[in-house]
């Protein structure tokens, strides 16, 4: 049925130049009826399908033909000797769309023109008709969910509002928010080892609600971090209809690389010389993130002068540091003793040998 009847009267009998049956006077009807040329419209109200389930056309004149028109005109003969009434149902001649009015979570409370019912429900509309939709908040929702409000209708109407019927199917929604808005942290720099970030480091918020705006928030806006931190803790906090929520990040920023130092064993004589191989170990500090590890000894052990060993350490947070020993002098070959250079005893003959 759509929102509004269209029919026509054409007279055939009656008083020369005044046809009682052309005028909607000449005729009683349910609703106020418009129109002219023997044109006239009934207009349904908007709230139910069915408002005008049929015409009954009440002759003023003794004797009229009128002709009603659904698509196919039908004719009717109103005679008699009183004014003939002629009942007439109407009946669909568009299309109609099955639409559903459902809620999420599902189960909840609505309305349908002024009809409670529980969700989802489906009904078999007409295109270009209007329907009231409605529900209520909060709502338990069931299964434990608690009381949960209003947040939106899927076709962004007001919690109670009119919809006109499409010229296709459709599921309108009502959504009902218990959860809080969603929070997260971009953090943008570079990353290092454990958690530390080894540059600036500038951290923004992303706050969305799917179902009902964000009504607030604190300590969502952008921040940037440049020195050296052990930890700094940052909170963003949001409010929507399903609650409060905050998250909180920790940043650990270590751009120093660690002071490394070698240390040589043993130890040089006075002169800068060692007579043996000399071991250098490597130990490093760090005053932000600790010393994560330092490289293995360096044994040098080849003779000469001027040599040198090198090695590193690495903090917490990846950075690396280095150190070199330099001036490592080995001398290891040893001199020969003074008597191996005194000439040898002459021999002694034995008492008595004549002398040569």
């Amino acid at each position: 049925m759509g929102a509004s009847v269209t029919f026509q009267i054409s007279c055939t009998a009656g008083q020369q130049g005044n046809y009682y049956g052309c005028s909607p006077n000449g005729y009683t009807y349910g609703y106020a009826a418009s129109g002219t040329g023997g044109n006239y419209s009934i207009a349904s109200p908007p709230l139910y399908e069915t408002a005008i389930p049929g015409l009954q056309l009440t002759a003023e004149s003794a004797s009229a033909t009128a002709y009603f028109s659904q698509g196919t005109a039908v004719a009717l003969s109103l005679t008699g000797p009183l004014p003939p009434q002629q009942n007439i149902t109407l009946t669909p001649t568009g299309l109609t769309e099955a639409i559903t009015i459902a809620t999420d979570p599902s189960g909840l409370t609505i309305s349908v023109d002024g009809t409670t019912a529980i969700a989802p429900q489906t009904f078999i509309w007409t295109p270009g008709n209007e329907h009231m939709i409605a529900t209520t908040t909060p709502q338990l929702v069931p299964g434990g969910g608690g009381l949960t409000p209003f947040a939106s209708w899927s076709d962004n109407g007001s919690i109670s509002h009119l919809v006109v019927v499409p010229a296709f199917a459709e599921t309108i929604v009502a959504s009902f928010d218990n959860t809080p808005p969603s929070i997260t942290p971009q953090i943008s720099g570079v990353l290092g080892t454990n958690g530390w970030y080894t540059s600036s480091v500038t951290l923004t918020w992303t706050v969305s609600d799917p179902l009902a705006p964000v009504t607030s928030t604190t300590g969502c806006g952008p921040v940037t971090v440049t020195n050296d931190t052990a930890g700094q803790t940052f909170t963003c906090s949001a409010t929507g209809l399903g609650g409060t929520v905050s998250q909180s990040v920790i940043i650990k920023i270590d751009v120093t690389p660690p002071v490394v130092t070698g240390i040589p064993s043993p130890l040089p004589n006075a002169n800068g010389w060692n007579s043996s191989s000399v071991t250098v170990s490597f130990g490093g500090t760090d005053s932000t993130s600790g010393i994560a590890g330092c490289s293995s000894n360096v044994v040098v052990s080849s003779q000469g002068p001027s040599q040198s060993a090198s090695g590193s350490c690495v903090d917490q947070a990846g950075n690396v540091g280095f150190a070199t020993v330099s001036n490592i002098n080995i001398e290891n070959r040893h001199p020969r003793s003074a008597t191996s250079f005194l000439c040898p005893f002459p021999k002694v003959p034995p008492a008595g040998t004549p002398r040569q």
